[in-house]
Formats: structure tokens, sequence, C-alpha cells
């Protein structure tokens, strides 16, 4: 029998449970965590040729100072198509492209509805307010319904290869994970994740699969707990930062992450 290690009276399992976010679904970031892009699409290169094949995950990591076009420089590593991680924590994120104007419109990473939040586009704030307020302001009709083009974006924190990444999930990949964390106990497993060739109105793509695989171990359990409270720990002090960070700052946690189409 494994020795259970307590944590503030209960076991670390039960400590890393209790620390994940309890919202239905689930301001300022630190954007230099190095990210998990997922490839929905295959990357042909000017003859056609397939570079990156369809559902590739790929490492991107910020270079942690700026070169001399005082810019930074991203490293992008394929890691295959299926990756085992431990899903620490989850946040969202609002992302809506212009096609008209070439130009993305984000917001930073957050974790309420409730929440007031500033969009940017263009290095520049555009508006502010919560969920509902903003997606009101993109609201197009399609089919005889309305929806917003101004897309809620789970964000979620995970253990991979050793270290903490973000993964942003498209839309269609939230619900798919929504379902999953329905039917698992997601903080207290490896969560694997692949993906499946899909088809919606004509469009062909990859999309997510989520598989549990086994439960942590305490001991297992005991890092990630400790992962989480640093989590948490950080948002607290980015969002005290965010409050009264200047627009040049704010907008580089407002950048595209996530699938690529």
């Amino acid at each position: 029998m494994t020795n259970e290690i307590q944590v503030g009276g209960m076991t670390a399992l039960e400590a890393l449970k209790a620390s994940y976010p309890q919202h239905d679904e689930d301001n300022y970031v630190k954007n230099n965590l190095p990210q998990i892009r997922f490839k929905a699409k295959a990357v042909l290169d000017d003859e056609d040729k397939v570079v990156t094949k369809a559902g590739t995950f790929i490492t991107v990591v910020r270079s942690e100072e700026k070169n001399v076009e005082d810019k930074y420089e991203y490293t992008e590593v394929p890691v295959g198509t299926d990756i085992t991680v431990d899903v620490l924590y989850e946040r969202y994120k609002m992302n809506y492209y212009n096609s008209a104007d070439n130009a993305y419109v984000s917001s930073p990473v957050f974790d309420q509805k409730e929440e007031v939040v500033k969009l940017f586009s263009n290095g520049k704030q555009i508006a502010s307010g919560t969920m509902t307020e903003l997606q009101a302001q993109y609201m197009v009709e399609k089919d005889g319904k309305k929806k917003s083009e101004l897309e809620l974006l789970k964000v979620l924190y995970v253990l991979y290869n050793g270290s903490v990444h973000e993964l942003t999930l498209s839309l269609g990949n939230g619900f798919t994970f929504r379902k999953y964390k329905q039917e698992t106990q997601v903080p207290l497993v490896h969560t694997k994740i692949g993906s499946k060739k899909t088809e919606y109105g004509g469009n062909k793509y990859n999309a997510m699969t989520f598989t549990a695989g086994e439960y942590l171990t305490e001991e297992e359990a005991v890092k990630n707990l400790e992962l989480v409270q640093d989590i948490i720990k950080g948002i607290k002090e980015e969002k005290a930062f965010y409050g009264q960070a200047t627009v040049a700052e704010q907008v580089m946690t407002a950048l595209p992450s996530g699938d690529d189409f």
C-alpha cells in the first residue's frame, strides 16, 4: 500500500482536486510560459508538399531576452501527434480574427465570465467590459441564428515534459474537453491528447481527443499541487500588476495562440 502524504489534513490527491477551478467553464499573465500549439490542418510549403502533417503538436518557447531588433524570438519544436499531460488549471481568453483588417482582436487571459477585461488589436486597447458585453459588440446573424464572432476560448495550464505549458483550445476542442471533464477527475489523472480527422461544413481538419490515463501517484500529486499553488499565487501577483500596467505591457498578453487552422 502506498503511504498517503498529508497536506493540510488532506491527502495530496484530495488537496490537488480541491485546488482545481470549480467554475462551470472556466488579468494579466506572464506570457513567457512555453506554449503547446496544435496544427489542425497540414502545413504545406510553396510546392504544396507537407511540411507538418495535420494533428501535430508543437511546443513554442519564447527567448528570455529580446534580439537586436528589440523583438523576442520563438523556437518551435514538433513533438508528435500524441502527447501526455497533467492538466493543472484552466482559464479563459477571447479571440476574433478580423479578416477585413487582417488583425486579431484578443483579450488577456482571465478567470471569471463576470470579470471586466480589455480587448486589444494592433497593439492598442479598443474596448473593455465583461464577456457578455464584449461579445455583444461582435454579434452576427448566420443561418437565422445570432452568434458572436468574439469566441470564448479555454486556456489550460498543463504539465508537459517536466514543465508548465499553456495550451489554448479552439471553441470546438473546448467543447470536447468539457465533455471529457464531466466524465473524468481531470486533475487526478494523466491526460492523453491526440486527434481525429473531422469534417464540418466542407471543412476538413483534425480535432483533439482527450483520454484519461493512469491516476497520479501521491508523490506526483504533491508536486502538481505545488505547481497549482504557484500558478494561483502568480495569477494574484499578475492581476495586481495588470491593474497598473501600461497598454504596451498589457498587449503582450493578447497575442493569438492555440489551434492553427
